[in-house]
């Protein structure tokens, strides 16, 4: 299985069967035949080889024990920001904007975390990373929670099995019964 983001290329294969190690130097040479420079492999945040484990969009995995987390380095610097939203009457957008894009993206990460961020999501209203954003206290019991799971989760949570789940943001689309277009926002 392949899965592009942006610029990251993740190839899935069945362990033992050197899938991963065929696509692996097939992408290399194709990237160096039309120009492509790759990232260096010595920060294995950016590239490595094919292993059982390892740091993908921001998300450290390990196949072998079927875990997933935040990486240790990023989750406390997270959980610092937080503190600063429990202690403040204020926080500065800049950090709000941080906070909330980093909850986003680690979410799925932390059992409830797509519910647990509705209060500090009202946070990063204003338009200045200098503006000055009031810290409620619903804001805070929220970052409190928010810093108690991802020190829970630091060792890793289940990958879970996400065949024949819904997700929770599809949208249907259903065409005008009248025999409309067929595009959308026509």
């Amino acid at each position: 299985a392949l899965h592009k983001q942006l610029d990251d290329v993740v190839y899935f294969g069945v362990r033992g069967t050197g899938t991963c190690r065929k696509f692996y130097q097939e992408y290399k040479d194709v990237c160096e035949r039309v120009g492509v420079r790759l990232a260096p492999e010595d920060d294995p945040e950016k590239a490595f080889s094919p292993a059982t484990e390892g740091i993908i969009l921001g998300v450290e995995y390990n196949f072998v024990k079927w875990t997933w987390r935040m990486p240790h380095v990023k989750m406390v610097r997270l959980v610092r920001q937080l503190e600063e939203i429990v202690r403040e009457d204020e926080v500065k957008n800049s950090l709000a904007m941080s906070v909330v894009g980093k909850l986003t993206h680690y979410r799925v990460l932390v059992r409830d975390g797509h519910w647990e961020r509705g209060f500090l999501l009202k946070l990063p209203e204003g338009l200045g990373k200098d503006t000055m954003r009031p810290v409620s206290e619903n804001m805070r019991i929220q970052a409190r929670w928010w810093q108690v799971a991802l020190l829970a989760a630091d060792e890793g949570e289940r990958i879970p099995d996400r065949r024949n789940m819904e997700t929770l943001n599809r949208v249907e689309y259903h065409t005008d019964a009248a025999g409309g277009s067929g595009r959308l926002g026509v």
